[in-house]
C-alpha cells in the first residue's frame, strides 16, 4: 500500500511499520490509495508494494519518496503481541523465521532485511519520533499543519518480554540493518525468561 500526494509525495507503507496516522493524514490532504496485488496489478485491498510496483500504477513525476521505519525489536514485538502469544517471543521469532533465520517470507525479499521498501526513500519517518518527523516533513513540503490522529493506540502491553535470546536472535538476522537505519544501541534491556522445550 502506498499514498500518494501529486506533486508533493509518495508514501511507501510497509507490513509493521505502515504509519496509520501518517496515511490517514496523507489521505485528509488529499492522498490517493495506491493498492497493488501480489499479482502487481491495482486492486482494491491492501498489499505492500515496491516502488516500482507503485509507480507503474500512478502519474509519478519526481515526487519525494517517504517511508516509516521502527526499532526491529519493537517491529517483532508489535507482532509477537498481535498474535496472542502463548510462546516466549524467542520461540516465536524462531518459529516465523522458518528456525534457521530465514526471511520470515511473508514481508521479505532479502534475508535479513525487513524494511526492503526504503530503498527509494528519500526520507525516512520514525516511529519513535513521529509527530516531530511528520511536521517537519510537512513544513518542508508547504502542507498545511495537520494533526496526526491517534490510530492503533496500544493499552496495557508495558511489559518488556525481550530477552537475551530474542535480542540475540534480532540482532544476528537484522544486525547490519539495525545498524544502517540507526538502530545500533537500541536494543531494550533484557530479562531473564524461562523458554519452554
Amino acid at each position: 500500500m502506498a499514498v500518494f500526494l501529486p506533486g508533493k509525495l509518495l508514501y511507501l507503507a510497509h507490513h509493521g511499520v505502515a504509519s496509520w496516522a501518517t496515511t490517514e493524514a496523507l489521505r485528509s490532504l488529499g492522498g490517493q490509495y495506491v493498492d497493488i496485488g501480489l499479482d502487481h496489478t491495482a486492486i482494491g485491498a491492501s498489499h505492500h508494494a515496491s516502488f516500482d510496483d507503485v509507480r507503474r500504477h500512478i502519474a509519478y513525476d519526481g515526487e519525494i519518496v517517504v517511508s516509516t521505519v521502527r526499532s526491529h525489536y519493537d517491529v517483532w514485538l508489535s507482532e509477537w503481541w498481535r498474535q496472542s502469544p502463548t510462546e516466549p517471543l524467542v520461540d516465536y521469532l524462531t518459529r516465523v523465521h522458518g528456525g534457521d533465520r530465514l526471511p520470515f517470507r511473508r514481508w521479505q525479499r532479502t534475508p535479513g532485511v525487513l524494511f526492503w521498501h526504503v530503498a527509494p526513500s528519500k526520507l525516512l519517518l520514525r516511529y519513535e519520533t513521529l509527530a516531530e518527523d511528520w511536521r517537519q516533513l510537512t513544513d518542508r513540503l508547504d502542507l498545511p499543519p495537520t494533526p496526526l490522529p491517534k490510530k492503533n493506540v496500544s493499552t496495557g502491553r508495558n511489559t518488556n518480554p525481550h530477552d537475551r535470546e530474542s535480542i540475540a536472535f534480532i540482532d544476528e538476522v537484522y544486525g547490519e540493518e539495525i545498524a544502517a537505519l540507526g538502530y545500533a544501541g537500541t536494543a531494550p534491556p533484557s530479562r531473564s525468561i524461562r523458554r519452554s522445550r
